[in-house]
């Protein structure tokens, strides 16, 4: 575990700050030891073969699905931290010499590991750590005797300010920032429980004292006054002449190397293992994540790590680019993941499950997102350094993260009272509307409406000389803005019906009250709301599958806190919903054709069936933005559960739909540009001999091919998306192509082309393939 990344950022903190910042980075080799002890614990107890296998059995697919993603996020950090510090041995940060250095590194490395995989990391570690001793005791023979041991052990102070902010803050994380780290865990479970616990706790002790050794080097640029900067160890190289540079360079390079080739190999692992169920000389096991695992578990498991390590070097080098400072790949994922520590630490407490985990685990990112945009509030700060606010935020989260796994346990042990879970939800809910808002009435109350009418002309395949007509749709928005209450309806108008279950062709599509509390981007609302699950839109008029059975633009009676901070000059941002389902409205544009119903066990759509009745449900989602560059990376996690009565046969049963999305949207001169993709996790229990699995797959794009600043075609843009539903029990799927081009005329007139091909497998043909044509009017 000793980083090119860590080596270096102990000697820049030291150089900084002096010898009680050494200690402090030491602070997260706790975490080698407290990873030994706890995983020694789940083999022995629970045996455990892998941390997500753990937390599927214990929490659920959505906790494992949230876990690999900030592991994979970790993974990611740990590329660009380390080439990045041996691109600073070839040229100055940002230079093309830094650039090309840190990227040849990278494929330099990422080739051997395509051969050998996690041997070959374990075979460079030991590599890393002969070199490391060796060039260590050189080191401190060169500095020891020029600077003298008493002058360098005097420097800095032993205060919160010295440096006892970030070793606390170091100490806390280490009860968490181990377990998102699989270049650590995953070689918890090559060798027996004891052995390897033998080997983790030394490990802790040796690798933190080489870490407060090497900042040694760090501590002889403060004395020596060397312009140490972020790269304190290849100043004082230099100062010592070009052979010693020369062996600084090559124990970064072996340092860099042997952790991003155990980078590579974890990421590989946590693709075709963790993610695929399976392994290249074991058995397969049918991965927790339905049609995903399905697939990966078809591919030739080497050739998929492979290609896993391939996108893990190409993504994990785009914050290069950033000039994102090294230390903050430890610091701030470090506190986006403390919610780790009660789930993990306490995975004895036998009620805990779904609840405890998302309760713990989310209110971590938050904070962890809050450090990294640098919106912590000042009233957190502990001390006066200039670690004081991270001291707090952790200090407060790892508070908020414990408290939040109590109360997950206690909703986890009502899991059989749900009627009184909710009561309890929407009794918060009730308090939150009811606080009073300490923002002051400074606007005068406005009132607002605007419209859209949409003509449609369809031409189906098969008679394209027979075109149909109709008003597609017409929508009227009023919104009454009364800080700090807005009130928003919308009535919308058909020519015809929407589906032949639709009370009627004129309808309330929205009706709400949001109340905008003093909390900057937090929002409570109420009333006629859409469910928030995945991907809202994929910019298809006619739909997609989702939406064709019930998941999507389907407007309920919501009780919902969102929260949203948009990344603006900073790095990181987030929008996050949840949701309290109070009742259902009927109001969705499920569609079943003929074909497809009769080989369903149940219905695709519960709510659009009169023979059941939607209970009260919960939905959530969670989706952090994150600015790199020239794109917005927007990965994103929901679930919902609702229960549901029949009426036929009195049984009582719930559907769980648990969704992962990726929106990469452009900025400067893509904007306007983005990709998108999506996977939606069904389950319904309780109706059948066993549970029933649904899986949807979405992935598509749009973006502009003309804008500009013109009265007339001043927007052409064009988009498609592909998707894919099974039916794993019922054993068929279906299929779902759309592309379509939009052109704005003018300013209030537009018009979208789209072409649709609804296929369902064992059918003859589609169950639709047509084009529309839609006039837009806007008012």
């Amino acid at each position: 575990w000793l980083f090119a990344k860590s080596i270096t950022s102990s000697a820049n903190l030291n150089a900084s700050y002096g010898l009680g910042r050494a200690v402090a980075y030491a602070g997260w080799y706790l975490s080698i030891p407290v990873a030994g002890v706890v995983i020694w614990f789940l083999r022995r107890r629970h045996g455990a073969t892998s941390l997500a296998g753990f937390l599927t059995e214990k929490h659920g697919r959505l906790a494992t699905l949230a876990f690999l993603l900030v592991v994979l996020f970790r993974l990611m950090n740990e590329v660009w931290s380390n080439t990045a510090v041996v691109g600073a041995y070839f040229g100055a940060a940002g230079s093309a010499p830094y650039f090309v250095a840190a990227l040849v590194f990278a494929a330099l490395t990422l080739f051997y590991s395509l051969r050998g995989g996690l041997r070959s990391s374990i075979f460079t570690d030991a590599i890393q750590f002969g070199l490391g001793v060796f060039l260590l005791v050189f080191v401190l023979a060169l500095v020891v005797p020029r600077a003298g041991a008493r002058e360098l052990l005097s420097t800095g102070e032993w205060t919160l300010r010295g440096g006892v902010d970030l070793l606390i803050v170091g100490l806390l994380q280490s009860f968490s920032y181990p377990f998102h780290d699989p270049v650590l865990t995953d070689r918890a479970f090559l060798t027996r429980p004891d052995r390897m616990l033998k080997g983790y706790l030394l490990a802790g002790l040796i690798a933190a004292a080489f870490i407060v050794l090497f900042g040694v080097t760090g501590m002889y640029a403060r004395v020596a006054e060397l312009p140490a900067g972020q790269d304190a160890p290849l100043r004082v190289a230099n100062a010592f002449g070009l052979g010693t540079l020369g062996l600084m360079t090559v124990l970064m390079m072996v340092s860099a190397g042997s952790t991003l080739d155990s980078t590579l190999a974890s990421f590989s692992r946590a693709v075709v293992v963790d993610v695929g169920g399976r392994s290249s000389d074991g058995p397969r096991d049918r991965g927790g994540f339905g049609a995903l695992s399905d697939w990966l578990g078809r591919l030739d498991p080497v050739r998929t790590g492979r290609l896993a390590m391939l996108i893990a070097v190409l993504l994990g080098s785009f914050p290069l680019f950033a000039g994102t400072a090294i230390i903050k790949a430890t610091t701030v994922s470090g506190t986006m993941v403390l919610g780790l520590a009660p789930v993990f630490l306490l995975f004895g407490w036998m009620r805990a499950g779904s609840a405890a985990f998302h309760l713990a685990f989310w209110p971590g990112v938050a904070v962890g997102v809050l450090v990294a945009i640098g919106a912590v509030p000042t009233s957190w700060s502990v001390g006066d350094g200039p670690y004081a606010s991270l001291l707090g935020a952790n200090l407060i989260g790892t508070g908020v993260v414990f408290a939040g796994y109590a109360v997950g346990a206690w909703v986890d042990g009502l899991a059989t009272r749900r009627r009184l879970a909710a009561a309890t939800g929407a009794a918060i809910a009730v308090l939150l509307l009811a606080t009073p808002s300490a923002r002051a009435a400074d606007e005068a109350p406005s009132l607002r409406f605007s419209g859209q009418t949409m003509l449609r002309a369809t031409f189906r395949r098969a008679h394209p000389d027979r075109p149909s007509y109709e008003v597609y749709n017409v929508r009227l928005v009023g919104t009454y803005d009364a800080n700090p209450f807005r009130y928003v309806a919308e009535l919308r108008f058909r020519q015809t019906p929407l589906r032949s279950y639709s009370p009627s062709n004129v309808w309330l599509q929205q009706a709400y009250v949001a109340w905008q509390s003093p909390v900057e981007g937090l929002r409570v609302s109420t009333g006629l709301l859409y469910d928030q699950l995945g991907l809202f839109w994929d910019s298809s008029w006619f739909g997609n599958l989702p939406y064709l059975n019930g998941h999507k633009l389907d407007p309920d009676m919501n009780l919902e806190v969102a929260w949203a901070r948009q990344p603006g000059d900073g790095t990181f941002g987030w929008e996050a919903w949840v949701q309290l389902g109070l009742a259902e409205d009927g109001l969705n544009g499920s569609f079943v054709p003929a074909g497809k119903a009769g080989r369903l066990e149940l219905p695709a759509d519960l709510e659009a069936d009169t023979d059941f009745r939607e209970g009260p449900s919960v939905r959530a989602r969670v989706v952090p933005v994150i600015a790199a560059g020239a794109f917005a990376l927007r990965p994103g996690a929901s679930v919902q559960r609702s229960t549901y009565d029949r009426a036929s046969t009195g049984e009582t049963g719930h559907q769980l739909v648990r969704g992962a999305e990726l929106t990469v949207a452009g900025a400067g001169p893509i904007a306007g540009w983005q990709a998108f993709g999506e996977i939606l996790a069904e389950t319904v229990a309780g109706f059948t001999a066993s549970d029933l699995d649904r899986d949807y797959w979405l992935a598509g794009f749009e973006g502009p091919v003309l804008e500009r600043a013109a009265e007339y075609f001043p927007l052409v843009k064009i988009g498609a998306s592909f998707q894919h539903t099974s039916y794993t029990n019922e054993d068929f799927g279906e299929d779902f192509v759309t592309a379509r081009v939009f052109a704005k005329l003018v300013s209030a007139v537009g018009t979208t082309v789209e072409y649709v091909r609804w296929k369902v497998e064992g059918e003859d043909s589609p169950v639709v393939e047509r084009v529309e044509a839609i006039l837009h009017v806007w008012y």
